[in-house]
């Protein structure tokens, strides 16, 4: 007779919380901690003292937020992302000519539309779409694509 191997199987994930969890909205203290972040990068942004991650949280967010309206979510947040997009660009050169990073008032109103829309997009789907969304949004970033705004160049 053959000996034959006895493979072992090992339980790493339970599947039917790994399911609901899934399916569930986002859990507050993850959103909060999001949320904490982003208006602190526009309050930075606002006194004139923001940074390089502050302009990448806001341009994530922004990259994020256009990405779920084209896929979908909230499609009306189309036009406040693009605005806010434009007001990015707008920061870098005025960055690259001052070396501070701030904004005018009208791109900072443009900044909260934004937060605003992208946070009802986020609580009005589950967290596995929303982590997809992210992934969708990465992988634009990466490769190039024209309508994300990458602020790296």
């Amino acid at each position: 007779m053959r000996k034959r191997t006895r493979r072992k199987i090992y339980a790493l994930v339970n599947p039917i919380a790994y399911a609901i969890e899934g399916a569930s909205v986002t859990p507050t203290d993850q959103l909060d901690s999001l949320r904490v972040l982003e208006l602190s990068a526009i309050d930075a942004v606002a006194r004139g003292m923001g940074t390089v991650k502050d302009l990448s949280a806001l341009r994530d967010m922004a990259n994020l937020c256009e990405m779920m309206a084209l896929g979908g979510v909230g499609p009306e947040a189309l036009e406040p992302s693009r605005l806010a997009q434009k007001e990015m660009i707008d920061v870098v050169e005025r960055r690259k000519r001052t070396g501070r990073i701030g904004a005018t008032g009208s791109g900072l109103e443009s900044f909260r539309e934004l937060f605003r829309w992208h946070d009802l997009q986020r609580t009005s789907i589950s967290r596995s779409e929303y982590e997809k969304y992210i992934v969708k949004t990465t992988n634009a970033v990466k490769g190039g694509r024209a309508t994300v705004v990458n602020l790296d160049n």
